[in-house]
């Protein structure tokens, strides 16, 4: 148990988009400690009346945020089921090399994207803007367990997030849910499969909440403090600099417009690191024809992180998260995709509506 506690604890941390430090104390603040009330009510409403037990991949790291201790009560043995769980299709990667050449370096190709992405119109933020609008699409998987049976369906899930660009202000996201699927009936393009779909929860975000580097901060930043600031976040035992890199990356692109100036910038930042590949051309979840810059790690189970951006714009199309050769004590198939981020949109707004 404790080792498979250790494997699902890790994997939960990886896509965690709250950095470790962000939490320190969260068990004794007035408002983490709620938050974790308003968790157990929930489940324990759950279990009164019955019902089937379900999670989803959002509420464990919801509960893993608040504290970790919680979130062991939640994990889901698998061991009464043969059956792997659902975990969306692959992406195909279209690579032409010899298969015992070493995979190309992603420094000559990242150099061509913030080229590209240089030769966009410059992007500032109109007068009137008052908040980055980010439109993604990502997933939730639904196990549930009765009868000693356990199974699961994949949830295609489309999140709209407003980030104010004042650090003080407040923002507000919403999440539409797709219908499940299973994993004969999941697609590659899975943005579609929540279109015109109902509103399933819409939160606010308090004044001062953090949400990432701000890009406004980055652009004004000369490059060894964009540098810097990019690394500022997290831990720094154990996690190479690329992971940490990346991870910046995609949280400024979760939450805010990123500037073609300061794309170009982040691309040719990170050509300098030696341990990033070039993965091929693939097509995203949207469609989307893009080149795959990837980045192996190993700091519990093998993973592959995947950067898709756009030959034609230079810009962040995608994020995926891949477990490669082992998955530990997870019951699914390898290589399984456990994260994907598609980003569909950017801009600025006005207001929230």
């Amino acid at each position: 148990m404790a080792e498979e506690f250790h494997d699902i604890k890790h994997l939960m941390s990886m896509t965690n988009p709250v950095p470790r430090h962000h939490l320190v104390g969260a068990a004794h603040d007035d408002q983490g400690r709620a938050a974790l009330r308003r968790a157990l009510e929930q489940t324990a409403e759950a279990s009164l009346h019955g019902a089937p037990r379900m999670w989803t991949r959002r509420r464990l790291l919801a509960a893993g945020a608040v504290a970790m201790a919680a979130t062991a009560t939640v994990v889901i043995r698998q061991s009464s089921s043969p059956t792997p769980l659902a975990t969306p299709p692959m992406l195909h990667y279209r690579l032409m090399r010899a298969p015992t050449s070493i995979p190309p370096s992603a420094q000559a190709v990242l150099l061509a994207l913030a080229t590209v992405v240089d030769r966009q119109s410059s992007t500032h933020p109109p007068a009137d803007a008052a908040f980055s609008l980010i439109t993604t699409n990502i997933w939730d998987l639904n196990v549930t367990v009765a009868d000693q049976k356990t199974t699961s369906v994949i949830v295609p899930k489309l999140v709209q997030q407003w980030t104010p660009l004042a650090m003080t202000g407040s923002g507000r996201r919403v999440e539409r849910r797709g219908k499940p699927q299973s994993v004969e009936e999941a697609k590659e393009n899975s943005a579609e499969a929540v279109d015109d779909a109902a509103a399933l929860s819409d939160e606010a975000w308090p004044a001062g909440a953090d949400m990432g580097p701000w890009s406004d901060a980055l652009a004004r930043s000369s490059d060894q403090e964009l540098r810097e600031e990019l690394l500022r976040g997290g831990s720094n035992s154990g996690e190479p600099v690329t992971y940490r890199l990346l991870r910046a990356v995609r949280m400024l692109h979760t939450y805010h417009v990123v500037p073609d100036p300061l794309a170009g910038r982040i691309w040719r930042l990170l050509a300098r690191q030696p341990d990033l590949v070039f993965g091929g051309e693939v097509t995203d979840r949207a469609g989307r024809k893009g080149k795959a810059i990837t980045f192996d790690f190993d700091l519990a189970l093998p993973m592959r992180w995947v950067m898709i951006i756009s030959p034609e714009t230079g810009r962040l199309l995608a994020f995926e998260e891949i477990l490669t050769t082992d998955a530990g004590k997870l019951n699914v198939r390898i290589p399984a995709v456990i994260g994907y981020t598609t980003f569909l949109s950017q801009r600025w707004v006005r207001n929230l509506n």
